[in-house]
């Protein structure tokens, strides 16, 4: 007979066997998805505690420590899913990813993250994430060549996605080929216009010195975001470089109006201004710059110019004498400073800011035909022509530096004076010319 203990042994019944892992799982899934991450991590922890081998449960568990912010844990639950599953395509992207994440902490972390996405691609060489990812730390690294065999990989559908195309044109663009860079993104601009596809546009045509072409992207993301500021702005600075005045000065002006807390479209319509005919309409803009920044010396000489404009001599001063200050802006303040002293015929002042503003930069043209117009007036003529050669050999067609050598030359009976004339002349109509040109209003449309 069996003893009475193995009886009721035998007669009770079997223990239950554990929940089965598919349950665990969608409990948690619920849990997460409903933002009751605590609900998740207690199915998943009943999950480990029956399945330990899962690499499923590690890699949700390193999902969850990642919303809570432990990357350590969270790297350790998604190499512990690996380490069980090297084939696990989910647990090696969410290593990428956190690895990506982390790169501003983690100098390592870029060339973790791109093994990550390697080890994806041994087993299946055309996954269109990995491929991507890879590419795209690749380009980071300077390896242009590998990131574009990466992207050549991907399917045609994945390619022509509009982050695959910005990725492609700026390979194409960190190899030096900028119009292949350009053709890209025209075609996803074609096939998918968006105001950010059309801004990088503008930028490669403005970098291959097409500035109609660069408007004309320019217009297109006017036509779709009228509401813009920094569409307008960019507008308004491509203006400039065509010498597009009027243009420019409506631009930077809907730039303030939509952005009127931005320091640099101020400061960009400001310095429009100043070339106008009325330069005063300039000030009230370089006194925003300067509300908003004021501890930036460009503003001061901002300032400072605008008021030498006016002749508001006393203001340009005051402003001109912070901005000399400032190694960036020194330069330029003294040459002012020696023009308001000019102006009053200060001349030793004058010599003394001339020489102090190609002290504070060698090369800059203007300070020496400002120099040596001085010394011309303080009837030191040897020294004022070896000032005024200096400024022409840095820019043979300066207006001033020109006009001050005629001057010389007709003081001195040079002979030279009369051919000196001419070139002024013809020098004078180009400046005149491009004052018109600056001054003119166009219409750009994209086609």
């Amino acid at each position: 007979m069996l003893s009475a203990a193995l009886a009721l042994l035998l007669a009770a019944p079997p223990a239950p066997g554990p929940p089965p892992l598919r349950d665990l799982l969608a409990a948690a899934q619920r849990a997460f998805e409903g933002k009751d991450r605590a609900a998740a991590r207690r199915e998943l922890t009943a999950a480990l505690r029956f399945y330990p081998q899962s690499p499923v449960v590690h890699n949700f568990l390193g999902i969850l420590d990642a919303e809570d912010g432990d990357a350590a844990s969270a790297e350790a639950r998604f190499r512990e899913a690996v380490r069980r599953d090297p084939r696990y395509t989910d647990a090696h992207l969410n290593l990428g990813r956190l690895y990506q994440e982390n790169a501003a902490q983690d100098a390592r972390a870029p060339a973790r993250a791109l093994a990550a996405y390697l080890a994806i691609l041994e087993y299946e060489p055309t996954y269109p994430e990995a491929n991507f990812q890879a590419a795209t730390l690749l380009h980071a690294a300077g390896e242009q060549a590998r990131a574009l065999a990466h992207l050549e990989r991907l399917p045609a559908e994945a390619r022509d996605r509009p982050n695959a195309r910005r990725l492609l044109a700026a390979v194409h663009e960190a190899r030096g080929d900028l119009q292949r860079a350009r053709a890209v993104l025209d075609e996803a601009a074609q096939a998918q216009p968006s105001v950010e596809l059309l801004l990088e546009l503008a930028r490669l045509a403005s970098l291959q010195k097409d500035h109609k072409g660069a408007l004309g992207y320019l217009a297109h993301a006017r036509d779709l975001e009228p509401a813009n500021a920094r569409v307008h702005y960019l507008f308004g600075i491509v203006c400039v470089e065509l010498d597009l005045g009027v243009e420019a000065f409506h631009a930077l002006r809907e730039a303030v109006r939509l952005a009127p807390e931005d320091p640099l479209v101020n400061y960009a319509l400001g310095a429009v201004a100043l070339h106008r005919r009325e330069p005063i309409e300039a000030l009230p803009f370089f006194q925003k710059y300067a509300a908003l920044r004021p501890d930036e010396p460009r503003a001061a000489l901002a300032l400072g110019v605008a008021h030498f404009r006016v002749a508001d001599f006393p203001a340009a001063r005051t402003a001109l004498g912070r901005a000399t200050a400032h190694a960036p802006t020194a330069a330029a303040a003294h040459y002012f400073l020696a023009r308001i002293a000019r102006e009053e015929n200060d001349l030793p002042e004058a010599l003394s800011r001339a020489r102090k503003a190609v002290e504070a930069l060698p090369d800059y043209a203007d300070a020496w035909a400002e120099l040596g117009l001085v010394q011309f007036r303080l009837r030191q003529l040897d020294e004022a022509e070896s000032a005024l050669g200096r400024a022409l050999s840095l820019d043979p067609a300066n207006y001033l530096g020109n006009l001050h050598l005629q001057m010389l030359y007709e003081r001195r009976r040079d002979p030279r004076a009369a051919e000196q004339a001419r070139k002024v002349e013809e020098i004078n109509r180009e400046r005149e010319k491009k004052a018109d040109e600056f001054r003119r209003v166009i219409e750009v449309r994209p086609e």
